[in-house]
């Protein structure tokens, strides 16, 4: 299993490309973003993103403001999403979690 902040590019690319079923550890600074407190994370857990992430221009803010490990996982989320995908977290230990990529 892959650490999210190793992925590259090109990972990103052939995920979405390939419709590749992957399984990538999600750090905790990044699970901030996802991971509502008093939600039940043992078991694989859909946490669906906005709407907004369907809006035409949201990709290209997401390029432009998104800066950082969690814009990144942001621009990352929003197109699995809008390719067809969805994601389902589980809770690894006490602060990462894995983030199953998963194709309709």
């Amino acid at each position: 299993m892959k650490k999210f902040e190793q992925l590259t590019d090109a990972d990103f690319s052939s995920i979405l490309q390939n419709r590749e079923e992957q399984i990538v550890e999600i750090s905790e600074d990044v699970a901030e973003l996802f991971a509502a407190k008093g939600r039940d994370f043992t078991s694989p857990t859909e946490v669906p993103p906005s709407s907004a992430v369907y809006a035409p221009d949201f990709v290209a803010q997401a390029l432009v403001y998104g800066e950082g490990l969690k814009g990144r996982y942001i621009l990352f989320e929003a197109l699995i999403y809008r390719y067809g995908g969805r994601i389902l977290y589980r809770l690894l230990n006490n602060k990462n979690y894995e983030a199953k990529i998963v194709w309709s």
